[in-house]
């Protein structure tokens, strides 16, 4: 009987049986292996996403230069990764809170948003008549979304410490 020759890793998007999305393969800017789910169901797309971590990898390597990351793409991710842990008022909670921070962050790199930013979007909520326990919340989806691209590796996060009226003293993250 002829052995087997262990398949060889190659670059490129594949299904896997599990799973109803595409699934891509490529080496990080680290030189790891990388093998994720495309989180769509549609080939081109998932084509379109490997050929963009290909390019972000591939500016890491050359240029030093870390991919920028929106409010936008945070906010979606960690909505779709927490959506199947949470009950499902958890989850209509953090889309409500996700809602109202968009009004103020929307379209901003995660550098961009700052303690003066979360400052300001603090007053704007409590200068609606919002209780400060509510305004807590929507930071904490903030914070929590974060928090978690920051265990799944996303570059240019940092944490700082801020005070912001209504808010007491809490540890938040921030890109920065």
């Amino acid at each position: 009987m002829p052995k087997r020759r262990k398949q060889r890793d190659q670059d490129g998007v594949y299904r896997r049986p599990d799973s109803p999305f595409w699934w891509a393969s490529h080496v990080d800017a680290s030189g790891e292996r990388v093998r994720c789910s495309a989180r769509t169901k549609d080939r081109k797309e998932a084509e379109a996403l490997l050929a963009k971590w290909r390019l972000e990898a591939h500016r890491i390597q050359l240029w030093g230069e870390q991919p920028t990351r929106t409010f936008e793409e945070l906010m979606v991710g960690y909505l779709q990764a927490t959506e199947s842990d949470k009950r499902p008022w958890g989850h209509r909670r953090d889309l409500d809170a996700t809602r109202h921070l968009h009004d103020s962050f929307a379209g901003l790199e995660l550098a961009q948003i700052t303690v003066p930013r979360v400052r300001a979007y603090v007053d704007a909520r409590r200068g609606h008549g919002v209780s400060p326990s509510t305004v807590n919340r929507e930071l904490s989806v903030l914070s929590s979304a974060i928090n978690y691209a920051r265990r799944e590796c996303v570059n240019g996060i940092s944490r700082t410490r801020f005070r912001a009226a209504g808010c007491g003293n809490r540890t938040a993250v921030f890109a920065g």
